[in-house]
């Protein structure tokens, strides 16, 4: 990973860093260590998500 660049991952990878991160669609979710990154909630398609600064999904289970 780059320096400064915010923590990624692809669908089906488990989550090394938690946080609130954002796909492609830019729909947000939260994650814990060890969960597994998901499907786009918008199109259920696999995705790359990007760690946000910005927390804005309260359901993240």
């Amino acid at each position: 990973m780059s320096q400064g660049q915010p923590p990624r991952g692809r669908t089906g990878q488990k989550v090394e860093d938690p946080g609130t991160y954002k796909c492609e669609d830019n729909s947000r979710w939260t994650y814990n260590v060890g969960d597994e990154f998901r499907a786009c909630p918008s199109t259920g398609k696999p995705t790359v998500w990007e760690k946000t600064s910005e927390p804005e999904h309260a359901d993240s289970r």
